[in-house]
């Protein structure tokens, strides 16, 4: 019997048989492969996040230089808090208004002085205060005394006081003068709180031209230095 034409078909099977076992080896070795790695993956993809009380440490993603978690807040823990008082913020204190230099009987000579030297209700309120400045002028003036009850005193100044001291007159206490009065005290109270129109070298006031210049003029008054 002729076995020529079987050797070659078997031989052929033998190859594909070969190819078929290779082939079978390299798919199983590549699941055995890909099983043990899977649950490695699996677990890094759901590792939980490492929670502390305070804070949590966040997952970045690894690069070729290894870096620090980065750590979010999550809240405090209330029992951590117990027992512990915020400091108490004490409030600033409000800012207090400076006590005047004046007393009330200099606030009052100066009124007094400016009712009886500009008491009538046609004369501004500007001149009223020009009048008072006059007054300061002299008591800083080391020409003149003092203090404001010495210098409206003074002999030859400011109409009787020097007689009479320093006096409201009779018509003050009308009730039609009451407008006057409150506005001399209201000057007044300007004037010694800093409201000057005048040099401070300016010591005359009268009703006509006294020293070397006049400096300011009002109906019926002039202000010189």
């Amino acid at each position: 019997m002729n076995y020529s034409y079987i050797l070659p078909r078997r031989r052929w099977y033998t190859q594909q048989r070969t190819i078929r076992r290779a082939a079978a080896a390299l798919i199983a070795g590549a699941v055995l492969l890909g099983g043990a790695l899977w649950p490695r993956a699996e677990a890094a993809d759901s590792e939980p996040e490492q929670v502390g009380f305070l804070l949590i440490a966040g997952q970045v993603p690894q690069t070729e230089e290894p870096r620090h978690p980065v750590l979010t807040f999550r809240g405090v823990d209330p029992a951590l808090c117990a027992g512990i008082e915020a400091p108490e913020i004490e409030p600033e204190p409000e800012p207090q208004e400076a006590a005047p230099w004046w007393t009330e009987e200099e606030l009052e000579l100066l009124a007094c002085t400016i009712y009886c030297e500009a008491g009538s209700d046609s004369i501004s309120d500007e001149t009223r205060l020009m009048v008072g400045q006059v007054v300061l002028n002299r008591v800083n003036s080391p020409d003149y005394p003092d203090t404001i009850h010495d210098v409206l005193t003074q002999r030859g100044q400011y109409g009787r006081f020097h007689w009479t001291g320093v006096v409201w007159p009779s018509r003050a206490g009308r009730s039609v003068e009451a407008h006057a009065v409150e506005r001399a005290y209201d000057c007044a109270e300007r004037v010694l709180g800093g409201e000057w129109l005048l040099p401070e070298d300016v010591i005359y006031q009268a009703g006509f031209v006294q020293g070397r210049e006049i400096v300011a003029q009002a109906p019926g008054f002039y202000f010189c230095r």
